[in-house]
């Protein structure tokens, strides 16, 4: 079974949720540092490869995806909203144009999503989706992406959102609505995880697409974690200064991550 789920922490960082898991990939769990995991409501749509955020610390949105649970492949434009204190969820509106492993951020009560798969045939989307938690309404931005990408990851600093892929990273400036190449920072993997933390921005995992001599296509896994410093990549340091800090426990593709506090030991 591939999960390819989606993990998020609301802003307060004391817990984190994961969904899209299961056999039904509807699953929600929540993990709490002192009690552990527990299981939430399902979604009402099964997806993989999908959006999720928190927009506060109530309410936590996933958008687009992949659905496959029927056994055909169905890539989504639905979004849901799940409500932290009556742990339930609901449909809430629609994405312009159906998308799955795409990037997405959050600024003003709004969730800016980028890019991402289109069709099942693998075309990428170049535009800017901005869903409206208050009004329920997605509309395209006029600025576009310097090119049509997918499998993106982000993380947000300052105002300024950095969306990487194997080949690519921009910068885009939620006030001004305008994108910045800094393409030294590419990941130069697929489906690997990206956190900020510490004013580092860390690449866990992943992996490449090698073709072999015989015709046959593998995808060798990375454990490296490593990490930049996000004010290298805001002025575009030459050259990247990644810096390798640890490996995994085994190589792996990276789908759901996220950075989360955990409760200070008390001495005695």
């Amino acid at each position: 079974m591939r999960y390819e789920s989606a993990a998020c922490v609301p802003p307060s960082g004391r817990q984190l949720y994961v969904t899209g898991v299961g056999q039904n990939m509807k699953e929600t769990w929540k993990l709490d540092p002192e009690s552990g995991w527990t299981r939430c409501a399902d979604m009402n749509q099964d997806r993989r490869r999908h959006c999720a955020t928190f927009v506060n610390d109530a309410s936590m949105y996933v958008l687009g995806g992949m659905s496959t649970i029927t056994g055909s492949r169905v890539i989504l434009d639905s979004i849901e909203k799940y409500d932290v204190e009556t742990n339930a969820w609901k449909m809430v509106g629609r994405l312009k144009y159906p998308t799955c492993l795409a990037a997405c951020a959050v600024f003003n009560e709004s969730i800016y999503v980028f890019g991402g798969r289109r069709t099942l045939q693998k075309a990428s989307l170049g535009c800017v989706q901005v869903f409206d938690t208050v009004s329920g309404v997605c509309e395209e931005l006029p600025q576009r992406l310097p090119r049509s990408m997918q499998m993106l990851r982000a993380v947000t600093w300052n105002g300024l959102v950095i969306i990487t892929g194997k080949t690519e990273c921009v910068i885009f400036d939620l006030q001004k609505k305008a994108f910045q190449t800094r393409n030294r920072f590419k990941s130069g993997m697929n489906q690997f995880g990206l956190v900020l933390e510490n004013d580092r921005i860390y690449l866990i995992g992943g992996h490449t697409k090698e073709t072999q001599a015989d015709g046959r296509v593998i995808r060798p896994a990375s454990d490296e974690v490593k990490s930049v410093a996000v004010r290298d990549v805001i002025d575009d340091v030459n050259p990247a200064n990644w810096i390798q800090h640890a490996r995994l426990l085994h190589p792996a593709f990276t789908h759901a991550f996220a950075v989360m506090s955990l409760p200070r030991a008390v001495a005695e």
